[in-house]
């Protein structure tokens, strides 16, 4: 049981705190379990300082706790491929797996029994990691241990490729393929305003006035615009209305290109959020 609750210290499972007013305040209780090696032969005794995970309340001590777990075919498909590729295979086992995962939710429980702190008897744990017991501790154990995977296995693959490759680190996603990414507080902020300036620019048009609309609303197309005078080459994504006159383009084709590039003066013409 020491060795047990030494652990938790050292991992700064809780904090002591006054117990707020109102809130729920999880109990707990001490386990003991056998741990046994493949063969069945007693290895260890263990001690567990648990939660009562049926006192928590619902949308206050937890809020999801579906946490995926292995399936079998999914074992016997990996277990295939290592024996197919004549891989060895290496098991690993976590010391209090649960105890890693950090809490999203505020949770109060009692302290220990047996380990009661004197000088502050009254005092609740709020909890700053999960605990056997808790009903969201495999989704914090979940969470955190994929986070961590995908971390490091990035840095690994990032580390591989300088190795094997010269390359330029540019740091955060700023831009790319023309197009500038902004992170925003509400998702990224993804835009071509240098392209659109590019654009008004071959034009003639930075000076232009803002359309809000790339075509007129009571524009009406006519196969007989005049002799064809002009050569005009629109960017891509342009309105197609001027596009379907380039058969036989016109002083009135040239007026509806440029309303179309016009409306590249317009912020919302050139930014989309993801």
């Amino acid at each position: 049981m020491e060795e047990e609750y030494a652990a938790l210290l050292a991992n700064q499972t809780w904090d002591l705190v006054p117990r707020p007013s109102g809130c729920n305040v999880v109990t707990s209780k001490w386990i003991w379990t056998h741990k046994r090696r493949a063969d069945g032969t007693l290895d260890r005794y263990k001690a567990h300082w648990v939660l009562r995970g049926f006192t928590q309340r619902p949308s206050v001590d937890y809020d999801e706790t579906f946490s995926p777990v292995v399936k079998p075919a999914t074992v016997r498909t990996i277990l295939s491929l290592a024996l197919f590729r004549s891989w060895p295979v290496h098991q690993l086992d976590v010391k209090n797996a649960f105890l890693h995962g950090t809490l999203t939710e505020t949770v109060y429980c009692s302290q220990s029994a047996g380990f009661v702190d004197h000088a502050r008897p009254k005092m609740v744990c709020r909890l700053n990691k999960s605990l056997y017991g808790l009903k969201q501790a495999p989704r914090a154990w979940y969470s955190w241990f994929a986070s961590w995977c995908l971390w490091h296995l990035l840095q690994n693959i990032i580390t591989s490729l300088q190795q094997e490759f010269a390359m330029k680190d540019l740091g955060v996603l700023h831009h790319f393929l023309g197009v500038t990414v902004e992170p925003r507080p509400f998702g990224l902020l993804l835009h071509q305003r240098q392209y659109a300036l590019d654009i008004l620019e071959r034009a003639g048009m930075t000076d232009c006035n803002p359309c809000s609309t790339p075509v007129d609303t009571q524009a009406k197309l006519s196969e007989a615009e005049g002799t064809p005078q002009l050569l005009i080459l629109l960017p891509t994504g342009a309105s197609p209305v001027p596009c379907s006159t380039l058969h036989s383009p016109g002083q009135t084709s040239l007026m509806r290109f440029s309303r179309s590039a016009s409306i590249c003066m317009t912020p919302e013409s050139h930014i989309s959020l993801l």
